[in-house]
């Protein structure tokens, strides 16, 4: 008597091994643009508070000098001030409740001109960053 073999076709070890290692790799691809998603979110929110705070710092300096330009000017030596606190001159660059840091150098440029730099910078899992705001005041009461 003679024993009939089944004709049944399953999947090989090597066509498994090989779908699994298919679905690994596009399982990394997008895991690695999500953490690259995240990671970009993340700074353009850092960059946009930090332009935010120098804004602030501007619009105060803008202030200061239609308030008194005398001792505004007076401040223009090129020394860098922190302004961590708006409305305070000094102390501690950290803005309250924050990872930033704010400083600003005022430099006298022509008789009735100062220009202001704001540095406002932060650190995070990528590094140490910056954003920087630079404006020309003038003595327009004159």
């Amino acid at each position: 008597m003679r024993i009939k073999l089944s004709n049944t076709r399953g999947q090989s070890m090597f066509e498994v091994i090989f779908a699994i290692a298919i679905a690994a790799l596009i399982l990394v691809g997008v895991t690695s643009l999500a953490a690259t998603s995240v990671r970009n979110s993340s700074f353009s929110k850092s960059n946009a508070l930090a332009t935010k705070y120098a804004q602030e710092a501007v619009e105060w300096l803008r202030q200061e000098r239609d308030t008194n330009w005398s001792q505004f000017s007076a401040r223009a030596s090129g020394s860098t001030i922190s302004l961590g606190t708006i409305g305070t001159w000094g102390g501690s660059c950290i803005i309250s409740g924050t990872e930033f840091c704010r400083k600003v150098t005022l430099s006298g440029i022509a008789t009735d001109t100062i220009e202001a730099t704001v540095e406002v910078s932060w650190s995070d899992n990528q590094g140490s960053h910056e954003s920087r705001n630079i404006t020309r005041f003038t003595n327009w009461n004159k």
